[in-house]
């Protein structure tokens, strides 16, 4: 099971860019950087044993796919980066579109 997101973002926003300086100038996060391929960022949580990857294909849209290696607790990485977007994007982001898939 994953869970995919299209997050839309305010016009003139680059969500990828702003998430990524974000991510630097915080102190302590419970997200790790992990390797970058073909365009996807991956983040790995600390905490649960599950990760992130993303990409923004045009400006102002962000693909998002969430998985977790137990399924049953692939709501905790949806919870986790829904609040890292709420606490940190809130003002820039119009609209997040989720999918569930098998």
């Amino acid at each position: 099971m994953k869970i995919l997101m299209r997050v839309i973002a305010k016009d003139g926003v680059k969500l990828k860019s702003e998430i990524k300086r974000q991510h630097r100038a915080l102190t302590r996060s419970t997200f790790v950087r992990g390797r970058a391929t073909k365009g996807w960022e991956k983040w790995m949580h600390k905490n649960y044993d599950g990760w992130i990857r993303f990409k923004e294909p045009c400006d102002g849209v962000l693909l998002v796919e969430l998985r977790c290696k137990n399924e049953e607790r692939l709501w905790q990485i949806f919870s986790a980066f829904m609040g890292y977007l709420s606490r940190n994007f809130l003002n820039k982001i119009v609209s997040v579109n989720t999918q569930f898939v098998k």
